[in-house]
């Protein structure tokens, strides 16, 4: 029996996906617009789900990664290295391990060695034992890396920080008493829970297609009469005289499946299903069949089993939620969709994830996703070339769900293609990741662009990257306006250069001279007071505020004033925001770098 997966809705998508990385390409059709699902590929689909997220979410793989840092510290020797420091920061990551591994393997001999690491681990205290602390990284690493401990420490974080926390709660084996179980035991329950029931609702649909008699209905619902739904449907073919009828009674009297519609629906769309997107019973009347608390979204087992491998679909980071003191660290799931066809949209996903899983920036990992995916001289300018990005966290226990989605026309495509990998010249990872998800909402990152000025106004080391910035800024928009995404850099770069040389005029400096470096400081002081009236203008519109000051500082610099201050502030000119925000840059750069297009070309790859 083979049946069509649509995906397109996007938990159905990710489930899709995540069977995709389950079969090797010869064992599973993609279409045109989802997946092929064969009754066959159940047999063994258990032990594939729990392979792909034991070798995904990796212990060993995130304990490598932590110690990383301070193994590279200890390699490099350098002068300024504590090992107390060092020590004290290893045996905290190993404690969390140890912990861990006692409640599971209390009397083996990894659960001992870790023991002696962690009391050897304390005794270092000199610089010159940094050899002795690699050696103990690597005895760690090594006791990590058993099959049965690897094993159970991913299976239990998998289960606990992303299927249960975020998707299903507890659910089957998410249930708190299967955590110290072993793994032939998830699988077992996995296959009693997923598997077997979309198993016999495939062999029901195989069987009212091929049937030529009521008869074998009847023996077949008979045979599995210990699945409620059959059980049901067995009265019923009781009472009923043909399979025309029967087919009759399937057709106008049962539901049938909200994502696969050749299937009769078995259950509802519950928090245990999909909580994300889920209310809880009693109070969530809108989300029920003519407002009937007893009607919910009906689906299918096998529609429930697509959804359960949504998580192996998405990529999981971190995203820092907040400002400042008051951010914090919130596990996001993610995916990508198009209107192509579906194994462009695996292949997007794919790439995605091979990027973030390397350690790249939400920012480099869409760009890269995208120069990988999108054929520049074929498909760059096609209107179809759009894709929407979703990135999901939930917390079933406190219930509440962050749903972000993110649309990328193809303008947007175009640019970030073309530019997007200039974004890694924001210097402030926290601004890049700014400035990007705003451009990727489509809402025009001035605001971002002037809370950059305001920190490059006491770390000028950002200026240039104001000005970079500025100049993405105006491509993006001549882009979405459908014109020439360059038409306006030579302006920019004008602006930024008559903003450094009014800098160095104000300072008293010329190329081939050292100032006295007293007055270099109060100059420097002064020009931070005058950026700072300036962004405030910008900020405000104030462009009257704007130029008197500009005036004024042209008039003690003993410097005419450019013409294209004043002529591009008319309407058809550069808007007062770029000329504003550039200027300002340039007045703040201490050494002036403009990159021509071959620069340009070879940061963005």
């Amino acid at each position: 029996m083979t049946i069509q997966i649509e995906a397109e809705q996007w938990p159905i998508a990710a489930g899709c996906i995540g069977l995709t990385k389950l079969f090797d390409p010869d064992e599973i059709t993609i279409t045109k617009t989802g997946i092929e699902l064969r009754i066959e590929m159940l047999d063994d689909l258990a032990e594939k789900y729990f392979k792909a997220i034991i070798t995904e979410f990796s212990n060993t793989r995130k304990a490598e990664k932590r110690v990383a840092y301070y193994r590279n510290q200890l390699q490099l020797k350098k002068d300024s290295l504590s090992i107390s420091k060092v020590t004290t920061e290893l045996h905290k990551l190993m404690n969390e391990q140890y912990k861990k591994i006692k409640n599971y393997f209390e009397d083996t001999k990894e659960c001992e060695e870790l023991e002696a690491i962690l009391k050897e681990v304390k005794t270092i205290k000199n610089n010159e034992e940094s050899d002795g602390v690699l050696q103990v990284i690597d005895r760690y690493l090594a006791i990590l890396q058993s099959e049965s401990i690897n094993e159970k420490l991913t299976l239990n974080y998998v289960k606990a920080e992303i299927l249960k926390r975020i998707f299903y709660g507890q659910t089957s084996f998410l249930q708190l008493s299967y955590f110290p179980k072993s793994l032939d035991e998830h699988i077992m329950k996995m296959k009693q829970d997923f598997i077997e029931p979309a198993r016999l609702e495939l062999a029901f649909a195989e069987v009212m297609m091929q049937a030529a008699e009521l008869n074998e209905v009847y023996q077949f619902l008979n045979e599995n009469s210990h699945y409620p739904t059959f059980k049901t449907l067995l009265r019923v073919c009781k009472k009923i005289n043909s399979l025309e009828e029967f087919n009759n009674y399937l057709t106008e009297q049962v539901l049938h499946c909200t994502f696969c519609e050749n299937l009769i629906a078995t259950q509802s769309f519950e928090e245990l299903v999909f909580s994300p997107l889920v209310f809880s019973g009693k109070s969530s009347y809108n989300f029920k069949w003519n407002f009937d608390k007893n009607a919910s979204v009906p689906i299918s087992a096998v529609a429930r089993l697509i959804l359960f491998l949504a998580p192996l679909g998405m990529s999981f980071n971190f995203r820092r939620i907040g400002n400042g003191t008051a951010s914090e660290n919130y596990l996001f799931g993610s995916l990508i969709l198009s209107q192509q066809y579906f194994s462009e949209v695996v292949n997007v996903n794919h790439t995605y994830h091979l990027q973030r899983k390397e350690g790249s920036a939400f920012s480099d990992a869409i760009v890269g996703m995208l120069q990988s995916n999108v054929d520049k001289s074929k498909r760059l300018n096609d209107s179809n070339n759009s894709y929407l990005f979703i990135e999901l966290h939930s917390n079933i226990d406190l219930r509440k769900t962050l749903l972000d989605y993110y649309h990328m026309p193809s303008y947007l495509v175009k640019y970030l293609v073309k530019y997007g990998n200039l974004n890694r010249l924001i210097l402030n990872r926290t601004i890049q990741d700014q400035y990007f998800r705003v451009i990727l909402r489509g809402i025009d990152p001035k605001n971002v662009l002037f809370d950059y000025l305001r920190l490059a106004i006491t770390e000028p080391i950002h200026a240039e990257g104001v000005y970079h910035t500025s100049k993405g800024r105006v491509r993006l928009m001549e882009a979405k306006n459908g014109k020439e995404m360059e038409k306006n850099d030579k302006l920019v770069d004008v602006i930024y250069f008559r903003g450094h040389s009014l800098r160095k005029a104000l300072l008293n400096e010329k190329i081939d001279r050292t100032e006295n470096e007293t007055y270099k400081t109060s100059g420097k002081k002064k020009l931070e007071g005058v950026a700072y009236r300036l962004l405030n203008a910008a900020k405000s519109g104030n462009r009257e505020t704007f130029l008197d000051t500009v005036f004024r500082l042209y008039l003690s610099s003993g410097l005419d004033v450019p013409k294209i201050l004043i002529e591009h502030y008319k309407k058809e000119g550069l808007d007062f925001e770029t000329i504003s925000s550039v200027f300002i840059a340039g007045l703040l750069s201490e050494e002036i770098k403009i990159k021509g297009k071959k620069e340009e070309e070879k940061v963005n790859g």
